[in-house]
């Protein structure tokens, strides 16, 4: 297995059974001019592809970025912005994210925090779910924010996960 960790860009190491060890040796890193945060790695078939988060949680234009790769360690090819903000639709600040295969299937979301939708800012966000969508060729499709969105705000969250 591999791990992917950040700052101040993406790092990915090999790793031991349960993640308990890993080689020094082994570190391979990306950079990106406008790398954040928030690295996350996944797999569809023979293709890698690693998301990040870039500029900061609390600028209205923080937003999820992609590059796909032959492995997990790369080389990456960046091929742009995943997930941004809709002005039009009151939508700011979509970052800081995971991507999950629904079990069974090849059906995928992406989970995402951004500004409170209405009046919320970097400190007041929620947390949002939409598709995830590949092309026929296997790209990733921009995500449209909040066209079919899943929202969890704080009256939905359980008590003892909204701290």
């Amino acid at each position: 297995s591999s791990r992917v960790w950040a700052t101040p860009g993406p790092l990915v190491t090999r790793t031991a059974a349960a993640w308990r060890a890993s080689d020094p040796g082994a570190v391979a890193s990306g950079e990106h001019p406008a790398f954040r945060e928030a690295a996350h790695l996944h797999r569809r078939g023979d293709r890698y592809f690693l998301t990040w988060s870039e500029n900061d949680t609390r600028d209205p234009s923080y937003r999820v970025r992609w590059a796909d790769g032959p492995g997990p360690h790369g080389p990456w090819q960046d091929r742009g912005v995943l997930v941004e903000q809709r002005p039009d639709a009151g939508i700011y600040a979509t970052g800081h994210h995971s991507i999950l295969r629904l079990p069974g299937t090849d059906e995928w979301v992406i989970a995402y925090h951004r500004f409170a939708v209405p009046d919320g800012d970097g400190y007041r966000r929620e947390i949002v779910i939409d598709p995830l969508r590949y092309s026929a060729v296997g790209d990733l499709v921009p995500v449209e924010p909040g066209s079919h969105a899943i929202r969890l705000t704080s009256s939905l969250v359980p008590e003892t996960l909204d701290t």
